[in-house]
């Protein structure tokens, strides 16, 4: 059988684990074998494209408008000037949506990392000319260096976006005498905000963008971080959202005493207001902290799959009793639990970590509904 004869379902199979585990130089020799590995090749290749700087910019707008092929192919921008927090404007991110959109016919995901701006980048219409991506349903920005009142009009500029990340952002100030217009406020279906260290006001000024929008009627799905500083607007954001919201992912990024912690956690955070959960993810350096087994003791919703996490296990001497997470599941919660996955780090195998949770939680072992799984 020669290699131009191989059904392309199979070729498929072998070019994923190509992407998945080789890296773009294998991909790359992929695409050398024939016609029928360099098509197949091309849709991994294409599938995400990094733009950093200005050259790169133009290259990506000569190569979609000389070959009208590979624009329906990237399905994920990432805007990145520099590998890290840029402190000086990139201006040439101003062009981006100038001949990009036309060509970018079915872009899912645009993502902008180490971006720095004081609005200068928005007095050239770039708002509106984002607007014109209108297949962009995802956005991220992290690690990006801007004033909430220029984050919120990004946001906003994409008539279809239903999933927003907002990560680390440093606060600067915004030198446009009025803030840009928001074209199109989100309908989000699902939003992650952790805002970082040094933005103690950020999650709380996010939060109340957010609410005053058509995002506070249709959000299903939140990813949060709760910081120190935090707390209280993540408490606040889960009440007003809870009897709406279906998944849940919290993460507790608190290095105190078990005891402090709980205290805190239990005076700010309350998952009682999620009357609606079907999954939950509780993320903590120790899983199976008080903090977050009281979090999972408030749970009173059928849940279909809790999550907890993340472990560090050195070897199996350090695996800790996961008897204490029973006695903090309700006898509801238990009848309707189909997925129960614990996440950790180390070198132990699966299987290791899978064999304590069946000895220490029997009646979810005798249920078929443990996983683990290593990260």
């Amino acid at each position: 059988m020669s290699l131009e004869s191989i059904p392309v379902e199979i070729v498929d199979k072998f070019v994923r684990f190509a992407y998945d585990t080789g890296g773009g130089a294998t991909l790359a020799s992929c695409a050398l074998v024939c016609r029928t590995w360099r098509g197949v090749s091309r849709s991994y290749i294409f599938e995400r494209v990094k733009v950093p700087s200005d050259h790169r910019l133009t290259a990506l707008e000569d190569l979609v408008e000389r070959d009208l092929d590979v624009g329906p192919l990237i399905r994920t921008l990432v805007v990145q000037p520099l590998p890290q927090l840029a402190t000086t404007p990139s201006p040439w991110v101003s062009r981006l949506a100038k001949r990009l959109p036309a060509k970018l016919v079915r872009l899912h995901a645009l993502e902008v990392r180490h971006l720095f701006d004081l609005g200068d980048l928005f007095e050239h219409g770039f708002v509106h000319d984002l607007a014109t991506f209108t297949s962009v349903e995802s956005l991220t920005l992290d690690q990006c260096a801007l004033n909430l009142e220029l984050v919120y009009p990004l946001a906003a500029a994409f008539p279809g976006l239903r999933h927003l990340s907002l990560g680390a952002i440093m606060p600067v100030p915004c030198v446009l005498p009025a803030p840009p217009p928001q074209l199109h406020p989100p309908h989000l279906t699902s939003l992650a905000l952790d805002v970082g260290d040094v933005y103690p006001s950020g999650m709380r000024d996010a939060a109340d963008w957010l609410l005053r929008g058509p995002s506070r009627e249709t959000l299903r799905a939140l990813t949060l971080v709760a910081r120190l500083g935090t707390l209280p607007a993540a408490g606040a954001l889960l009440t007003a959202l809870g009897p709406q919201l279906t998944a849940l992912d919290l993460e507790l990024a608190l290095q105190f005493p078990a005891s402090i912690e709980a205290e805190m956690v239990r005076t700010e955070i309350s998952l009682r207001p999620c009357t609606a959960l079907r999954a939950l993810t509780l993320r903590h350096h120790n899983p199976l902290s008080r903090a977050v087994l009281e979090l999972v003791s408030e749970v009173r919703t059928p849940l279909r799959s809790l999550t907890l996490g993340v472990l560090d296990v050195d070897g199996a001497a350090a695996l800790p009793c996961f008897a204490p997470l029973a006695v903090c599941l309700s006898e509801a919660l238990m009848r309707t639990l189909q997925e129960g996955r614990v996440l950790y780090r180390g070198p132990l195998p699966e299987s290791a970590v899978l064999k304590k949770l069946r000895e220490d939680l029997p009646l979810l072992h005798a249920r078929g509904t443990l996983k683990v799984e290593r990260l």
